[in-house]
């Protein structure tokens, strides 16, 4: 996590291996990222910096992208 205003590393929160395509949800709450060598995607809650689920996909999730409800 990168605090824009100072644009200095403020947080890292460990994901699948081969952390890869991330994407935001349109609240801002959530971000999701593509693990390609764990084959997964994992759930980070933004507020909590932290993983809050991982969701197996395959092999090699690349991109992400979230559409609203």
């Amino acid at each position: 996590m990168v605090d824009l205003a100072t644009l200095t590393v403020s947080a890292t929160v460990d994901v699948g291996l081969g952390a890869h395509g991330i994407a935001l949800g349109d609240d801002g709450r959530l971000a999701y990222v593509t693990n390609a060598h764990a084959g997964s995607l994992s759930v980070i809650d933004l507020a909590e910096r932290n993983v809050i689920a991982n969701v197996p996909t395959g092999r090699g999730p690349n991109g992400v992208a979230v559409e609203p409800p």
